[in-house]
């Protein structure tokens, strides 16, 4: 019996191991302990399989834990280009935020206090030589652009309904102006001012709802309470309804196949644009919520990860139909808090004090 548990210690992956796991409860059925020591080894030493991202299919788990700063308590992430995700988080009633690069995290502090909503609404900016950040505040309209070397205050911009990326670079704004009418202010990566472009999209009560935006190289998406537009680049908008507030909103990688991912409190939408203006976008209904707030992003492959309590899944680009693989989540990870692209092909997923990454 020695002999055969240093054989299965050193070998208990190979065919025979495993069919003499199988006989062993059988040489004594007698002795409950052997029976419940031999599936004991099985589970510990014969994990179920999963697949690395590489083939996208079967179980995905994360690779490694990745520990959060200790100095506030996070509840925003996002990408910051390719190889970078930062957070934004409570330190003490002040603004934090952070940044991960090769596993190594880079904190600072703001001035400013934490909003009293305990709600932001980040984007990383990713330019020459260094990134920086700008977190709008729901609560009071108002937007802090902060990085190495920042030249630009936006801090005294009132009204700015909600904050945007360009795929192209840089960020937009969307502002409700004293004539009651709705701009586009677009900046360049280093926080300074390109264009002012005024958009013919009213909604009542404008700023008491929320806003989302993201530009890719012909389209502007916004969505807000009740409906989603995309703005091609002639001007024209199509429209189509939201049943609920939208959470998150997302452009895909791809300028061939453009589409927009939207969030919302049990749902996760992709929506695409109709080739002829007269037309309203496709709407493809991925994912209904099991009780929690649904999370999602596109990775940089075009792959879409929806991330759901403990569990998730994730969509080839090829076929946003059905699932390719299930994402299971370990319980010590926390309840998530958001998910983003990082690198080539992987993604975070943010817990409470960890990030769990799948590479």
């Amino acid at each position: 019996m020695r002999f055969t548990a240093e054989a299965l210690e050193k070998r208990s992956d190979s065919k025979s191991s495993k069919q003499l796991l199988n006989l062993l409860p059988k040489i004594l059925p007698s002795d409950p302990l052997l029976a419940r020591d031999t599936q004991r080894f099985k589970s510990h030493k014969q994990k179920p399989a999963t697949v690395n991202l590489e083939k996208r299919t079967g179980v995905l788990e994360p690779s490694k834990l990745i520990p959060t700063p200790s100095l506030a308590n996070w509840n925003s992430l996002s990408p910051v280009g390719r190889d970078k995700v930062s957070l934004v988080g409570n330190a003490q009633g002040r603004l934090a935020i952070a940044e991960m690069e090769n596993e190594l995290w880079e904190t600072r502090f703001l001035t400013v206090p934490f909003p009293r909503s305990n709600k932001v609404t980040q984007i990383g900016v990713s330019r020459a030589s260094s990134s920086a950040n700008l977190i709008h505040s729901p609560h009071n309209l108002k937007v802090f652009f902060q990085g190495p070397n920042t030249k630009f205050d936006l801090s005294e911009l009132e009204n700015v309904l909600g904050v945007g990326p360009c795929q192209q670079g840089g960020f937009n704004l969307l502002q409700y102006t004293t004539t009651q009418s709705l701009v586009l202010l677009k900046y360049d990566a280093e926080g300074m001012p390109k264009t002012t472009v005024a958009l013919d999209l009213t909604a009542p009560e404008v700023a008491n709802e929320k806003w989302l935006l993201a530009e890719g190289k012909e389209h502007l998406v916004i969505a807000s309470s009740g409906f989603l537009s995309w703005m091609h680049s002639d001007g024209t908008f199509q429209g189509t309804a939201l049943h609920a507030e939208p959470t998150s909103l997302g452009l895909s990688p791809s300028y061939r196949e453009i589409s927009a991912l939207i969030t919302t409190r049990d749902e996760v939408i992709l929506s695409i644009p109709a080739k002829k203006s007269n037309r309203p976008p496709s709407t493809i209904n991925l994912h209904c919520n099991s009780g929690g707030q649904p999370l999602a992003c596109f990775t940089n492959d075009g792959c879409i990860v929806i991330v759901d309590g403990m569990r998730g899944y994730l969509y080839h680009s090829s076929n946003y139909a059905h699932p390719a693989a299930t994402l299971v989540l370990p319980q010590k990870l926390g309840n998530p808090e958001g998910v983003a692209a990082l690198g080539a092909r992987g993604f975070v997923v943010l817990g409470k004090q960890q990030l769990a990454l799948f590479e």
